[in-house]
């Protein structure tokens, strides 16, 4: 199976990692950090998708020749004051988030088309947890275009079937993020049901799942640790 990834950083890497233990030919797609100086055997590309997302699924054609499956984790996370909200900071996330899985999927469906079998391809986007219930305050870019991205999850799903299934993870904590600090991640985590933070080998499996399904898409399953039947309280 011949996957593209966006999204190199912390839940990226480990899956990157573990597609390739598992024999997966894997693309990595990086604008920082290139996963190549971490991860030996993988085929790394840096682009910046604020800026640029096209071509990226021919390029990993050329590279394989086929493409099985698409996983779209790239996504900024930082507060942003809604006083200092602006037009331009929302577009940067649209980009990255919405715009580049549209894209890179689009583009990949087209040569996902060229696979023999019913089932021809799989794409995977990581959405949020929160939007499809309470957003969190002081997060407005990122939660308008993770709704944005479930939007275009179910959209895709409906466009590209029969051949090609489209479904999300909706994630709650997972990994706490860099701007957050530890009392407040702690509140977040005890506020979850669950009372841990989401098992990165349980969105494995579940990536996993969606990866493999023959009979699901359209689906936008809640990682959360219970979240999305406890709310939020900021």
């Amino acid at each position: 199976m011949a996957i593209i990834i966006t999204g190199a950083r912390r839940i990226g890497f480990y899956v990157a990692k573990r597609l390739l233990e598992e024999g997966k030919d894997v693309a990595v797609v990086y604008n920082s950090k290139n996963p190549c100086d971490e991860i030996d055997g993988i085929f790394c590309i840096k682009r910046d998708l604020s800026k640029d997302s096209s071509g990226i699924a021919n390029i990993v054609f050329e590279k394989f020749g086929k493409i099985e499956a698409f996983v779209h984790m790239a996504s900024p996370y930082y507060k942003v004051d809604i006083n200092n909200f602006s037009i331009e900071e929302y577009r940067y996330y649209n980009a990255i988030i919405v715009e580049a899985f549209l894209n890179i999927g689009i583009e990949a469906f087209k040569l996902m088309m060229k696979n023999e079998g019913h089932i021809k391809g799989r794409i995977v986007g990581f959405g949020d947890w929160a939007i499809m219930h309470t957003p969190y305050k002081d997060y407005a870019p990122y939660f308008v275009a993770k709704a944005g991205l479930h939007g275009a999850v179910l959209t895709l799903a409906k466009e590209f079937a029969p051949h090609v299934l489209v479904n999300a993870l909706a994630l709650g904590p997972v990994l706490k993020p860099d701007d957050m600090e530890d009392e407040e991640w702690q509140k977040v985590i005890t506020n979850t049901p669950l009372k841990k933070e989401v098992s990165l080998d349980d969105i494995y499996s579940v990536l996993k799942l969606f990866l493999e399904t023959t009979s699901i898409t359209g689906a936008i399953l809640p990682i959360d640790g219970g979240r999305h039947i406890k709310g939020v309280s900021s």
